[in-house]
C-alpha cells in the first residue's frame, strides 16, 4: 500500500486523505497522514444517512473493477506488446481511448439516427399536409 500512495502522490503531486481497499485488505489503518477506508457491515448505532453514506461510497469503488476487467477482456489491454513501465502506460490508455471512443460512437449514433428520424417524420408530415391539408389540421387540433 505505501508503494501504491507514493506513486499516487508522484503523479499527482498530493497525497490522498483516503483510499479504499477491498475486505481482503490486511494492513495498517493509517499510511501516514492517508486513511484506508475497509468496507464493513453498517454499525447499529449509524444512522440511515451515513449508512447510505457509507454504502455509496464502497460502491464507486466496485463500479471501476467490471470495466478493467472489460478493458482486458474485449479491448487488448490483457496482453502488453510494448516493453517496459513506459510501454504499459501507453498500452492502457489506448486501451481506455478506445473504450471511450467506441462509447462516445454508440452516444453520436443515437443523437444522428434521432435527427434523421425527425427530419424523416417532418418530411412525411410535409408531403402529407400537400396532398391532405384537412388531415393536418384535424390532427393538430
Amino acid at each position: 500500500m505505501e508503494e501504491v500512495l507514493k506513486q499516487t502522490e508522484e503523479l499527482t503531486g498530493k497525497t490522498p486523505k483516503t483510499a479504499t481497499v477491498d475486505r481482503g485488505y490486511r494492513g495498517k489503518q493509517t499510511v501516514g497522514t492517508t486513511k484506508i477506508n475497509i468496507p464493513n457491515p453498517p454499525l447499529k448505532r449509524d444512522t440511515d444517512y451515513q449508512k447510505r453514506k457509507k454504502k455509496n461510497h464502497f460502491r464507486r469503488r466496485a463500479v471501476i473493477e467490471p470495466i478493467i476487467g472489460h478493458l482486458k477482456q474485449n479491448h487488448r489491454a490483457a496482453i502488453n506488446y510494448l516493453k517496459g513501465q513506459i510501454g504499459d502506460s501507453i498500452n492502457f490508455k489506448m486501451t481506455a481511448a478506445g473504450f471511450y471512443f467506441k462509447k462516445l460512437m454508440v452516444k453520436l449514433k443515437e443523437k444522428v439516427l434521432w435527427l434523421f428520424f425527425k427530419i424523416k417524420n417532418w418530411a412525411c408530415l410535409k408531403k402529407l399536409n400537400y396532398f391532405y391539408p384537412s388531415i393536418i389540421t384535424n390532427l393538430a387540433t
